[in-house]
Formats: structure tokens, sequence, C-alpha cells
């Protein structure tokens, strides 16, 4: 006959030298798990990015006019794949200064470059012209890059970009329509 009013208090329960070493072993798994992880998302972040890290640009001044400054900004694709739809925004002192044409490229060719020449104001308590510019453009996988000398930033969405191009052309129009009515 099998007893069946035995206290669960007097069952027995396991030693300690065996619940310790497989909790142990969890623990560790789980911190190998999660290193094992960020290990593989820096690298997919490190391959993702390798494309936009070769493309850079340069800013110099080409002519000074009255009122004006003309500037060459030359975007260098190093890598093996084309970009698209390029933007470039020149700076002063760091800020994004308005341009009385705003160019887009719609692609560079790997291992290419191409020339933008751009003109801003010449008022000279804007600081000085930057050898940096801000340019901005799509990989080979569709993703939105912007990037001012080394600093590199992938956009979330491509709609973002949108604003930022409307918001500069739309004070572009301003200006230039304070200069008509000036003058």
């Amino acid at each position: 006959m099998i007893p069946t009013n035995i206290p669960l208090a007097a069952a027995a329960s396991p030693p300690l030298w065996t619940i310790v070493p497989g909790s142990a072993s969890a623990i560790v798994s789980g911190v190998l798990l999660y290193f094992t992880y960020r290990l593989f998302r820096r690298g997919s972040d490190d391959r993702r990015q390798e494309q936009a890290r070769r493309v850079y640009a340069v800013q110099e001044v080409s002519r000074i006019l009255p009122g004006r400054i003309r500037l060459k900004i030359t975007v260098h694709n190093k890598s093996d794949l084309p970009i698209w739809d390029v933007d470039v925004y020149p700076a002063r002192a760091g800020a994004l200064q308005l341009v009385d044409e705003q160019q887009r490229f719609p692609m560079i060719e790997p291992d290419s470059l191409h020339l933008f020449e751009v003109t801003i104001s010449g008022d000279a308590s804007r600081g000085p012209v930057d050898q940096a510019p801000h340019i901005s453009f799509s990989d080979h996988a569709g993703r939105i890059w912007t990037k001012v000398g080394a600093e590199l930033r992938e956009e979330r969405r491509p709609a973002e970009r949108l604003p930022v191009t409307a918001r500069i052309a739309e004070r572009a129009d301003r200006v230039k329509r304070s200069r008509h009515h000036a003058a």
C-alpha cells in the first residue's frame, strides 16, 4: 500500500551542491549570449556603414564676388557601389548656409567624384567657411545618410530628409524675395 498522507516538508529537497552549478551555468550562458548578440550587432552596423564611410566631401572657396562667395564642393565616392540623390549644403562656422541654387545630383558612380558649385552670402559676420560641407545621400540599399566631415549619421526614416531640403529651399526663396523687393 502507498502512503498518501506524507507531509510536503518531509519530502527531501535536492542538495545545495546540485542547485548552485546549474544556476551559475544558466547565468553564465545568459551573459555569453548577450555579449555574442552585441558583437553580432556591432558587426552588422559596421557592414551597414561601410559604403557610407567611404563617401566624403571637400569644400573650398573658388571666388569672392561682391557680397557673395562662390564655393566648389567636391563629393568623392570611394566605395565599390554608386550613391544616389546627393545633396550638398555648404557650412560656415558649423551652420548650414542658404545657397542661391540648391543642387541635387542623381548618382555618383563608384570610385569617382562630382563637383558642385554654389554661391552663399559673403557676409563676414557669419564666420569662416568650413572645409567640410554637409552632404546627404542614399546608399545602394536605399538607406539615407548625412555626413559632416567624419561624423556619419543614418537617417531613420526617408521622410526625415524632405523637410530639411524643403526648409532650406523655403528660406532661400524668402531671401530671394526679400532681395528682389529691396532692389
